[in-house]
Formats: structure tokens, sequence, C-alpha cells
């Protein structure tokens, strides 16, 4: 038996398309995997994506956590993150901003309330 394991947080989406979409063109994630009850429909559905080096999973399946979730994402070099994501509109909530514990932050929301905080070390 192994002794390391992965974290792999789950966000609570509405709409697995729509949540797609954003995590796609927002943050430039890959599409992993996906899964449909129904194969053609929507919802209820699971996929998981990637991004910088991490995996989330999306979901919107009813007992699936709760919106508002928020995931930490370690990144390179959050300022060049934040000059790419200049057109974000909406989804850009605060930062880049120093914070007192060694951290630059960008803090993100997605279109079901779950924040993206997106830090780099100073």
């Amino acid at each position: 038996m192994s002794d390391s394991a992965t974290v792999v947080p789950i966000l609570k989406v509405r709409d697995l398309d729509r949540a797609l979409a954003f995590y796609q063109t927002i943050l430039d994630a890959a599409v992993a995997w996906r899964y449909a009850v129904e194969p053609g429909q929507p919802n209820p559905a699971y996929a998981e994506i990637r991004l910088m080096g991490a995996r989330l999973h999306l979901s919107s399946f009813a007992g699936d956590g709760a919106f508002g979730t928020a995931v930490y994402l370690y990144c390179a070099d959050v300022d060049d993150l934040a000059a790419r994501l200049d057109t974000m509109g909406d989804a850009w909530e605060h930062g880049p901003v120093d914070q007192p514990w060694g951290m630059r932050e960008l803090y993100l929301r997605d279109p079901d309330n779950n924040q993206l905080r997106l830090g780099s070390q100073r």
C-alpha cells in the first residue's frame, strides 16, 4: 500500500456544459473525462478537468458538495496569469494582491459562485 494520495476537490455546478466552457475559456483547462447519466443529456453529469498541473472535479449531481466552495491553486506567476486573463469580466473578484503570509493572490468566481484562489510566492 502506498502512503501517498492525490486530493481532488469536487466543485458543485448547476450546468456542466457552462462550467466546462468557463474553465476552458478562462483558465485553459483540459477535460480529462466526462460522465453523464443519460448520454446526450447535459445534467446530471460529472467531469474531471486539468489545469495548471492540478485536477478538479465538476459535478451537477444533487449530493455532491455545495455551491460557493473555495479552491486554492498554486501557479508560477499570478501577475502573468492576471495579464493573460485581463478580459475575464465578472469572473475577476480580487487582486492580484500581496498577502501577509508571503503569497501574491488573485481571486476568481466561476458561474456557480465557487471561488478560485490563485497564488504564487512573492
